[in-house]
């Protein structure tokens, strides 16, 4: 290592030489700009600056004269320049062109030569390119340089995750090595190949003194040798006698040291390159600097694009989700999800037996894809183009979500325990199933059981479904092709244990924070569940006949008090859209009597169509005016149906309810 620092300094030096030896020659090139007058059409020399004057010499076309400082006159609208030792040629029009003077030119071969010197740009540009390949090989047989390249896109980050090299600092760092090495290696040759005329020069300049070192021995050897012999030593005639033959050369040994000198300045003047390498400093320089920054300028521009093409995409996504509503909240939960942010607040995807470490969206981990530190499989990061089709992890309730995304429509049945809100809803989706088969699908982990328990279903038949568990309140999800963006509605299972207390705690409320999504409410009344004792404005007589012990042994009651159960879910729902309660007066609400089937209705003489005479029947028969008027000024509007999960389509009322429900929630298929 260290010799090759003296190397590198010597030749440094050495360039020097060049540089130092046509100052000396030829002057300091700031003191007057050399310059080649052109002559691209004959002209006269003239003695004097003026049409008038004598002509004494002419210039043909092509000539070339050399300027040392260009003098130019004016007369009158006339410029002449003077030509050095002849007199003056016309100036001021299209017959004479002024060029720059690289070559310096000597002085003697002024002012007028048909052919200037030049340098040999050929033999430059091939010593050039030859110290440019010797030094990119010589860096590439470098183990300590070649091992910043072993990462040259960036290594992996902490999380496993490994940046768009567009993103990452390593392959910054590297193409500005790069544009050094590039820099450096050129500006390298070019002090070589400047270090070829120093060195050669140094040579013959060496020789010469050698020559004249040897003169000078041979005549000091001469002198002492005769001395030595006078004073009696026999041997001192062999170095007298080779010492005279060398002085007797002395001037062959002179001319030839000066020739040596001679020779080492015509090379130096004839391959003149310093000027070569000036020339392609003052006229490539920028070339130069291209070459070695192109590297970094397109690292930019791509990463330039890649932010762009982050937030054109990411922006995308936002725009169509906020057109359609897709705000894909939890389905058991009912949080709002979102992919942004840290572990504990966004969607955490599932790969192999892992997780996805960052948040799955267009980031400096790619636009399009992710790839899984785990598996190495490519990760759609946004809905457009699959993304949904993944597996999940809600941050709230930790629960898996495997649902596709669509413009979200939300229903939610709400309802005593029992009261038949599975039934209705599973009644529901049997008909939507039925009369919509085509662009009907579940989207959801449990879409198979939901399957399952539709096919068991029929039109008249009694449905046995499970009491909905308190502690997994899910969302039914179901994807509506009918366009582009299909719709994804959803029905709200939420479970009547929620209302079996006088109060609800704080947990309770964050629980079942997806009532913030809701755009209709189904709230379902099951007359032979309700608790009379404190409805003094209840129909006697409807009274008795529901309490009949018959039908007392066919319903297993568990007896509610609706306006405890009403007053419960209003509170619920005012604190889930405590931030937005001007909402709630736009929604609709329903009012569902279930189990018609029993003949409640039939026996009070109330027509199931007309939705006057069943909101006469709740306010006036149940005694539930209280509910009603509170529902009136609650909601945005209030609606009265009734159904029965044993009774075909037509004779349960399910068409009407089913068709005014996607009325209300903008849901639109035939």
């Amino acid at each position: 290592m260290r010799t090759r620092k003296t190397i590198i300094l010597i030749l440094s030096l050495l360039a020097l030489l060049p540089a130092a030896l046509e100052a000396a020659t030829y002057g300091d090139r700031e003191n007057g700009q050399e310059c080649f007058v052109v002559i691209i059409e004959s002209r006269n020399i003239r003695d004097g600056a003026g049409t008038h004057n004598k002509v004494v010499g002419q210039l043909k076309m092509n000539d070339t004269i050399f300027v040392a400082r260009p003098v130019i006159l004016a007369n009158g609208n006339e410029q002449w320049l003077q030509v050095p030792g002849q007199g003056f040629i016309l100036y001021n029009d299209t017959g004479v062109a002024t060029v720059p003077n690289p070559h310096y030119v000597e002085a003697e071969e002024a002012p007028r030569f048909n052919k200037p010197t030049r340098t040999s740009s050929a033999v430059g540009l091939i010593l050039t390119g030859l110290f440019i390949l010797i030094g990119f090989l010589n860096l590439s047989r470098n183990e300590r340089y070649r091992a910043r390249f072993q990462n040259f896109w960036g290594a992996p980050d902490a999380n496993g995750m490994k940046k768009l090299f567009f993103f990452s600092v390593t392959p910054y760092k590297n193409v500005v090595l790069i544009f050094i090495t590039i820099l450096s290696v050129i500006l390298g040759s070019l002090v070589s190949v400047l270090a070829i005329g120093g060195v050669t020069w140094l040579l013959f300049m060496i020789i010469k003194y050698l020559l004249l070192a040897i003169m000078w021995v041979g005549i000091i050897c001469c002198v002492l040798g005769i001395i030595a012999t006078l004073c009696g030593v026999f041997y001192g005639l062999i170095p007298a006698i080779i010492g005279g033959l060398i002085w007797s050369k002395s001037d062959w040994f002179e001319n030839m040291g000066a020739s040596f000198q001679d020779w080492g300045e015509r090379f130096f003047s004839n391959l003149n390159l310093f000027s070569f390498t000036w020339d392609i400093f003052s006229q490539w320089w920028w070339l130069i600097l291209l070459i070695a920054g192109t590297p970094l300028i397109l690292f930019l521009v791509f990463a330039l694009f890649a932010t762009l093409n982050v937030g054109f995409w990411s922006g995308l996504e936002w725009i169509i989700s906020t057109i359609y509503g897709i705000r894909n909240p939890c389905p058991t939960c009912g949080h709002k999800l979102t992919v942004w942010g840290d572990r504990k607040t966004r969607l955490v995807f599932k790969t192999g037996s892992g997780e996805h470490p960052v948040g799955l969206h267009p980031s400096w981990y790619g636009v399009f894809h992710h790839r899984s530190p785990v598996t190495g499989e490519k990760l759609p990061t946004m809905m457009l183009n699959g993304r949904d089709k993944l597996t999940r992890i809600c941050p709230s309730c930790n629960t898996d979500i495997q649902a596709r995304s669509g413009a979200e429509r939300h229903v939610a049945v709400v309802g005593h325990r029992a009261a038949g809100k599975t039934t209705l809803i599973y009644k529901l989706l049997k008909n939507l199933q039925v009369r919509y088969r085509s662009v009907i699908t579940f989207t959801d982990k449990n879409a198979g059981d939901i399957q399952g328990v539709l096919s068991r279903i029929p039109e008249n038949g009694e449905i046995f479904t499970e009491q909905t568990d308190f502690e997994r309140i899910r969302a039914i999800q179901v994807i509506v092709k009918t366009r582009l963006i299909p719709y994804k509605l959803h029905f709200y299972d939420i479970a009547g244990e929620m209302f079996n207390s006088t109060s609800l705690d704080e947990a309770t409320k964050e629980y079942i924070s997806y009532f913030r999504n809701a755009q209709t409410f189904l709230y379902l009344i099951d007359p032979f569940m309700i608790d009379f004792t404190d409805l003094d404005s209840a129909d006697p007589e409807i009274v008795a006949w529901l309490a009949d012990e018959h039908r007392e042994k066919r319903m297993k009651r568990e007896f509610y008090k609706p306006q405890e159960t009403f007053d419960q879910f209003t509170e619920l729902l005012r604190y889930s859209m405590r931030d937005k309660a001007s909402g709630i007066r736009k929604l609709p609400f329903n009012f569902v009597l279930v189990k018609n089937d029993i003949g409640y209705l039939e026996h009070a003489g109330i027509d199931p169509s007309d939705p006057e005479q069943l909101k006469a029947f709740v306010y006036n028969t149940l005694g539930l005016a209280g509910i009603v008027s509170q529902a009136e000024t609650t909601f945005g509007q209030v609606n009265f149906y009734t159904v029965s999960a044993y009774r075909t389509f037509e004779q349960s009322k399910i068409d009407k309810l089913r068709t005014d429900l996607l009325s209300q929630i903008d849901l639109k298929i035939d």
